[in-house]
């Protein structure tokens, strides 16, 4: 336990070579290894989470645990991997941890955007558009009564008209793609 701020330090993987062992073991398709695995890597997978769910903003709701077994249960379904050692497996763990925050992220940015709802066409509807004309006459009266008040705001000002009046001058004259 830390003595500093009160807090129980979770014991870490002590030996790769048991991790490697139980990985390969775990690949041959025996049961008994995964089991032990899991409780093996439990505290440092959970280490993972908590720092990837530390960056996240506002995390969603996730839970370190919640994290770490939603990761496992892809993990499963990795028959076909041979695992090198511990580094790799922890790689491909963090790896996993990353898709389904990502996964979990796209799925709410599809809700939030629409998923599911049929688009709307917009063949056959007629907007107006805005009317792009410039009334010159209060555009000067404003910028004169602004270099009353302050010259150094007007140029300012009037620069920015000119060289936007200049673009729109370019886009006028340029040939217009079909």
């Amino acid at each position: 336990a830390c003595r500093k701020c009160r807090r129980v330090t979770l014991p870490c993987v002590k030996q790769a070579g048991d991790v490697t062992g139980l990985l390969q073991a775990w690949t041959r398709g025996d049961p008994d290894a995964l089991a032990e695995l899991a409780s093996l890597v439990h505290y440092e997978l959970r280490r993972m989470a908590k720092r990837m769910l530390a960056g996240e903003r506002a995390a969603y709701a996730w839970q370190p645990t919640d994290l770490i077994n939603e990761s496992y249960l892809r993990l499963l379904g990795w028959r076909d991997v041979d695992w090198k050692n511990r580094a790799h497996f922890f790689a491909a763990a963090a790896k996993m941890m990353r898709r389904v925050l990502v996964d979990a992220a796209r799925a709410r940015q599809a809700t939030k955007r629409g998923a599911g709802e049929a688009p709307i066409p917009i063949d056959g509807l007629d907007v107006a558009a805005p009317d792009a004309s410039v009334d010159v006459i209060a555009l000067e009266s404003a910028l004169a009564e602004l270099a009353a008040l302050d010259p150094r705001k007007s140029s300012k000002c009037v620069s920015s008209v000119d060289s936007a009046s200049k673009r729109r001058l370019r886009r006028s004259a340029s040939p217009r793609a079909p």
